[in-house]
């Protein structure tokens, strides 16, 4: 037995070396690169079971379609299904996306545009699923996905490796933990179109503080237009608060106006109706979005801990219910914005950027941890300059958000996991303000 055990031990050693800082480093990579590796064979075969049920069934507006297909690649056929009205905004459910958005999608939804109208005049203008369930039956629909996936992973390579280019980073097998994690495949699986914004936040993050007055343009220009897609990598903008950079900040509120503002006059009803679209999804119907266990913001957790008992026992649901939760995620963002300014630490400030990416937004699903790909690197191209605890929470942290994210037990956690990470950090940020002083 012992020989067995001294040989297990051996061959483990020799797969996953521990004997130096460098090979730690690799030997992490190679564990998270394997574990995705088995999350994408469970992804594979749930995207089996949905395909072939989108390719041999055609149900109707009343049916009820099962747990395991709802929502499949559907942010992705929806976005198209807009992209190409003009009423996006003014029918009677319209697009919560914004305008610029929508123009961004409107070359590919071209390519599957006969489906999008076959989907219309089976079953109405309401898109719901029967209509996805149409578009993602036909080939071009296919076409068009893989093609923006495709574009979106390229761009995200070269910008990864332009992050990691003067650390010592094996680009390939790091890429490959990002292509294979949870939430890249949770967001395929969702259709969702997260990765623009990413990959624009992650230009910023690399230029921002660059020498070249024309990359500093380009990367506060960036930064904007990832806020226009999905706002919150707004939150990023404290990298210029925190180095005084004013004009910058004002130029960048510029360049997101134009951008959220101007396009929304190609589209019935304008900008009136495209924030009336964004409050209803945000808060209209809060009673459903935010009970769901889908939902990992703040908002979702104190809902859930404060009124949603009361509510399943028959007390009526108010709008005070939704403001009030909403309230304490305002506070959060207030507590995560502070901190961020005030930390000297760089990785501090990214995590705490994500926990509000993650946390704040009234609706937030699996998706948004998609930008853990920031925090991952910033913390892992200095992995060797930590100490062996921090890189074991480090590891810990990132199986339980790259493993989890696809069942609602694992969003709890999740969920949980920033909460605390954010007060974790926040009030490590105080303590740094605390040392400088005694010192």
């Amino acid at each position: 037995m012992k020989k067995f055990l001294s040989s297990v031990k051996n061959k483990f050693a020799g797969w996953f070396p521990f004997d130096t800082k460098e090979n730690i480093k690799r030997s992490v990579l190679k564990v998270l690169v394997i574990i995705d590796v088995i999350f994408l064979l469970f992804a594979v075969v749930y995207l089996c079971g949905a395909l072939a049920y989108s390719l041999t069934n055609k149900y109707s507006l009343t049916d009820k379609y099962p747990e395991f297909y709802e929502g499949i690649f559907s942010d992705f056929s929806q976005i198209g299904f807009y992209a190409l009205r003009r009423d996006a905004f003014s029918m009677e459910v319209g697009s919560s996306y914004s305008a610029f958005f929508l123009l961004l999608m409107y070359p590919f939804a071209l390519i599957f545009k006969k489906d999008i109208n076959v989907a219309e005049e089976l079953y109405g203008l309401n898109f719901d699923e029967p209509q996805n369930l149409v578009i993602i039956s036909s080939w071009r629909f296919w076409v068009s996905y893989l093609l923006f996936y495709a574009v979106c992973f390229v761009l995200l390579y070269f910008v990864t490796r332009a992050y990691i280019k003067k650390h010592n980073l094996e680009i390939n097998r790091v890429f490959l933990v990002f292509l294979l994690s949870g939430p890249t495949i949770f967001t395929m699986i969702r259709g969702n179109m997260l990765f623009p914004a990413l990959i624009l936040t992650m230009v910023f993050l690399c230029w921002h503080d660059s020498k070249n007055p024309v990359l500093v343009e380009l990367s506060i220009l960036s930064l904007a237009v990832a806020g226009v897609l999905k706002l919150y990598p707004l939150i990023f903008c404290v990298f210029l608060l925190k180095d005084k950079k004013w004009f910058q900040v004002v130029r960048l509120a510029l360049y997101f106006a134009i951008f959220y503002i101007v396009p929304c006059f190609c589209f019935e009803g304008g900008v009136k109706a495209y924030i009336h679209n964004l409050l209803n999804f945000s808060v209209g119907e809060s009673d459903l979005r935010y009970v769901t266990m889908k939902n990992l913001s703040f908002t979702s957790i104190v809902y859930k801990i404060l009124f949603a008992p009361a509510v399943a026992l028959g007390v009526k649901h108010y709008a005070v219910f939704d403001w009030i939760s909403v309230a304490f995620a305002i506070a959060l963002l207030v507590f995560i914005f502070i901190t961020s300014i005030r930390t000297q630490s760089h990785f501090k400030t990214c995590l705490l950027c994500l926990c509000a990416i993650i946390l704040v937004p009234p609706v937030s699903y699996s998706y948004s941890l998609t930008f853990l790909w920031i925090v991952f690197l910033t913390y892992f191209k200095d992995f060797s300059a930590h100490s062996m605890k921090q890189n074991l929470i480090f590891l810990i942290s990132t199986l339980i958000v790259y493993i989890l994210p696809i069942s609602w037990f694992g969003q709890i956690v999740i969920s949980i996991l920033f909460i605390v990470l954010t007060f974790v950090t926040g009030v490590s940020v105080f303590k740094e303000k605390k040392l400088e002083v005694d010192k």
